[in-house]
C-alpha cells in the first residue's frame, strides 16, 4: 500500500468517526430535550386533590397530627393557580395561589388565610412526584429545613 493511500484510508476513518459522534451527540441532545419535563408539565401533573400521608421531621417523627379527610388540592384554570389545604385534627385551613420556580413549589398565601402574621409565602422543594405520590421538604432562606409532607392521590 502506498504513503498516499494509507492517509486517505486514515482520513476517511477519521472523518467517518467524526460524523458517528456528531450523531451521537445530535441524538443526546434531542433525547434531553424530550424527557426534560417543562413546568406546564410538571403543573399538570400536580394539579390534583392530595390525601396528606405523612407531615414529618427529619428523624421521621411526626410533627403533625394527619387525618382522614386531610387533603391539598392544587389547580390551575383561567383564574390562575390556587391553592387550598386542610389539617382538620390541626385545625389548620389555607388556600392562596402557587407557583413552580426552580423545582421549588412556592406558596401565596391569600391574606385571609395567613398562618401567622409573618408567613406569606412557603417555599417547598419538589422530592418525589409521580401519578400517585407527591413528596415535598420545606425551605427556608435557601436552606432545606427538616419538615417533610408525603402524599398520595386522593381518589
Amino acid at each position: 500500500m502506498s504513503l498516499a493511500n494509507g492517509r486517505n484510508l486514515r482520513n476517511n476513518k477519521t472523518t467517518a468517526l467524526r460524523s458517528y459522534q456528531q450523531k451521537v451527540f445530535f441524538l443526546f441532545i434531542q433525547f434531553l430535550f424530550i424527557s426534560v419535563p417543562t413546568f406546564s408539565q410538571q403543573s399538570i401533573s400536580l394539579c390534583k386533590t392530595w390525601k396528606y400521608i405523612s407531615i414529618i421531621d427529619s428523624a421521621g417523627s411526626p410533627v403533625k397530627r394527619v387525618g382522614e379527610n386531610d387533603f391539598m388540592k392544587l389547580t390551575e384554570d383561567s383564574n390562575g393557580k390556587r391553592f387550598s389545604y386542610v389539617l382538620a385534627l390541626e385545625k389548620i385551613r389555607a388556600k392562596g395561589s402557587w407557583e413552580i420556580n426552580d423545582s421549588t413549589l412556592q406558596f401565596i398565601y391569600d391574606p385571609s388565610s395567613l398562618l401567622s402574621s409573618y408567613i406569606d409565602i412557603r417555599s417547598f422543594k419538589i422530592i418525589l412526584i409521580d401519578s400517585l405520590r407527591l413528596q415535598i421538604q420545606e425551605v427556608t432562606s435557601g436552606k432545606t429545613n427538616r419538615l417533610r409532607f408525603n402524599y398520595t392521590m386522593h381518589k
